[in-house]
């Protein structure tokens, strides 16, 4: 259950003044204005619940409440913000145990709401996923805060709450201790400006080099050394692959412009990445299934998993920024060798219909044919490409080494028609940023996927490359069928300690950081 909090303009004021939970409850918001005991309540609707079950008694220990005070301070190790749940007043409510009826009442809504609200946050996020991307389709984790608050209330166990609200995933729980180390990292950072100019090589002297060795100590990519001067050496050229590494780049040690626009970002911003990332594990699911495929599109890399264990890890190719590759799950139920190709409209009525109009002979050379309504083969000569009815018309691709989908694709029915493919630009792997389809996600050693998938002796490598050489469509259901995740995200924690970060090519982080901030 999410919780929707009840909000007027920013919050929710109610005033009060000898009052107990149940008068303020049972009012619902119907009490005198000029009482001076203010209310911030987020979660009114699940507290008027959670008091009816508790017979509107005031429920909070002194040692329960130093317990949640000390969850809520945690909370900004997760990412979240502790004030949020009321955490500097009851900081002081809890130090000096309140002694009239006001503020027992108060403090007491104000402990059960925080509780409730950061159980909605750690069960499925701060920030609702569709309110920044209308097209996000994985199913969001889901508990039940009014139930924890209730337990917690009776038994007073921060262990059991915690285990019950946190993610499991080891990407989250790494994610944690980046932010943990980052957040150190701040404390300590120095405002620095490493200046753009010509690239530096190996061996290379270069003023900038103080700078930017002083820069790869702090970030802990180069040991801390006596001797910080302007010498491109052996250790600074190591300690700048293993930075381009952990930030997505050309790993050959040039430092270039890309280099040192990464070597600038603040410590500052990078907390705020990491903070985006855990909020979009807090969406997820607990459990991806025993037999998965995860898409990272800003890292352009799929990896599968079974029982736990990651089996194979492929190169992708994502959708461009202007055609995003979209965030959801759906089940791979087929494979199909040598796939037709049927053009999608986007592409349609943004890249072919104005190719065409420019240079008719582009069907021909990609051997595309045009099917009207009914099905009718066309000629494409004879068609007035200035009508409209051209942007309703089917375009089809037969297969072949010339498809736009290659040799094979992976379906997994979806709503946003995206799936899985080879493609015949093999070129295209070689680069580090690969934001070059039209949405669908194109894969390296697409074949050898296959037969992974079809997980099935008869299919050995050369019957497959049989079944292509035919040319002919072959559709082939999976008898153990994955759940494919397509998701998004700009930063991790491997597990040899390196925090990487990825270019936010979609500028998805920027929305969510804000807000988050709200």
């Amino acid at each position: 259950m999410v919780l929707k909090p009840l909000l007027i303009t920013s919050v929710l004021l109610i005033f009060c003044i000898g009052l107990r939970a149940s008068d303020l409850l049972k009012s619902s918001l119907t009490v005198e204005p000029n009482h001076p005991v203010l209310l911030e309540l987020e979660c009114l609707p699940s507290l008027k619940i959670v008091y009816q079950e508790l017979s509107y008694q005031e429920s909070w220990t002194l040692a329960k409440a130093h317990k949640a005070v000390k969850l809520f301070k945690q909370s900004e190790l997760e990412g979240l913000n502790p004030s949020d749940y009321h955490l500097n007043e009851l900081e002081l409510l809890a130090k000096n145990w309140p002694k009239s009826q006001d503020q027992l009442t108060r403090l007491d809504l104000l402990l059960s709401d925080g509780l409730l609200l950061l159980c909605s946050h750690m069960l499925s996020g701060k920030v609702d996923p569709v309110s920044l991307d209308k097209q996000y389709g994985v199913k969001r984790r889901e508990g039940n805060p009014i139930e924890l608050l209730k337990e917690f209330i009776k038994d007073g166990d921060v262990q059991v709450l915690k285990n019950k609200i946190t993610p499991k995933h080891s990407i989250y729980q790494n994610l944690k201790l980046a932010l943990a180390a980052y957040l150190e990292l701040q404390k300590a950072e120095e405002k620095i400006e490493i200046t753009a100019g010509t690239a530096i090589k190996k061996g290379n002297q270069d003023t900038r080099l103080e700078a930017i060795k002083k820069r790869l100590i702090f970030l802990g990519d180069l040991e801390k050394s006596d001797v910080i001067d302007d010498r491109y050496d052996n250790l600074t050229f190591e300690a700048v692959i293993q930075f381009q590494k952990r930030h997505g780049l050309e790993a050959e040690g040039l430092i270039g412009a890309q280099t040192i626009e990464r070597l600038n970002v603040s410590v500052s911003y990078r907390v705020e990445q990491l903070k985006a990332n855990l909020e979009r594990w807090r969406w997820l699911p607990n459990q991806l299934g025993d037999f998965y495929l995860i898409v990272n599109i800003a890292n352009f890399e799929l990896e599968v998993y079974k029982s736990g264990l990651k089996e194979r890890t492929h190169k992708i190719i994502a959708g461009k920024p202007a055609r995003k590759t979209p965030v959801f799950n759906a089940t791979m139920k087929t494979v199909v060798f040598n796939p037709d190709w049927t053009v999608p409209p986007g592409i349609i009525r943004g890249d072919l219909v104005p190719g065409v109009k420019k240079d008719i002979e582009l069907l021909s050379r990609k051997n595309i044919s045009v099917y009207d309504g009914s099905g009718q083969l066309l000629d494409a000569k004879k068609i007035d490409w200035n009508d409209p009815k051209v942007y309703s018309y089917t375009y089809k691709q037969p297969p072949g080494k010339d498809c736009a989908l290659g040799a094979v694709k992976f379906l997994f029915p979806n709503s946003h028609h995206v799936y899985l493919h080879d493609t015949p630009s093999k070129e295209l792997f070689n680069s580090t940023e690969r934001a070059f389809s039209s949405g669908c996600i194109r894969v390296e050693r697409p074949l050898e996927l296959a037969q992974y998938l079809l997980d099935n002796p008869s299919y050995t490598s050369s019957k497959i490359q049989a079944i292509v050489e035919t040319n002919k469509t072959q559709n082939i259901s999976l008898v153990n069928q994955p759940e494919v995740y397509l998701l998004y995200w700009t930063a991790w924690r491997d597990d040899n300690g390196k925090t990487h970060f990825r270019k936010d090519i979609y500028a998805r982080d920027e929305a969510l950081i804000q807000a988050l901030k709200q």
